[in-house]
């Protein structure tokens, strides 16, 4: 083994063990957390959160609904990494136009998942401060389990702002005046 493949090994398994320190909350979850800004008030931000998980049919199912404020779902994830596919039913609790935090009740593979979807306006009053974060845990002996969870967690939170970023933005363009005239 050369000095090259030594030293590639080592920043490969760096990349793959490191979690930064100052992300591990006292609880010893290492949350992911995407932030961003859209150009769209709180509330046209928080239907398009709503709508996204209405547009998953086929893998997100409402078990029961209480009243206009919470809801029980059970989602279906397929394709993850070491457990393959993997049930949970969890609970939404919403704070329209603010917030929608969900947390698990149960499920065969994971230990924990849960988050939130936090929602603020911005200064200029039309955008929208967005941030998603989203802690799972799997319930397998599997080394490096708890990295690849964090690493599948944080391309979902990406897939997920950028979901609802693109309807934003869609729906921003589809209600802007046509340039054309009008005859």
């Amino acid at each position: 083994m050369n000095y090259r493949s030594v030293v590639s090994a080592l920043v490969a398994t760096t990349f793959v063990v490191a979690v930064p320190l100052a992300a591990i909350a006292e609880d010893g979850k290492c949350p992911s957390t995407i932030q961003t800004v859209i150009k769209a008030k709180p509330e046209v931000v928080y239907c398009a959160i709503l709508k996204l998980r209405d547009e998953s049919k086929e893998t997100v199912k409402e078990v029961s609904r209480e009243g206009q404020h919470s809801c029980v779902l059970e989602e279906t994830f397929e394709g993850l990494p070491v457990i393959g596919t993997a049930k949970c039913t969890y609970k939404e609790v919403y704070v329209p136009n603010k917030k929608i935090e969900y947390s698990m009740l149960k499920s065969e593979k994971f230990r924990a998942f849960e988050g939130t979807w936090q929602l603020s306006p911005s200064e200029d009053g039309e955008s929208t401060n967005l941030s998603l974060t989203s802690f799972v845990d799997v319930d397998l002996p599997v080394p490096f389990a708890k990295q690849l969870t964090k690493m599948t967690t944080m391309r979902g939170v990406k897939r997920r702002i950028k979901l609802v970023r693109d309807m934003c933005e869609k729906q921003a363009l589809s209600a802007k005046p046509s340039a054309r005239p009008v005859h």
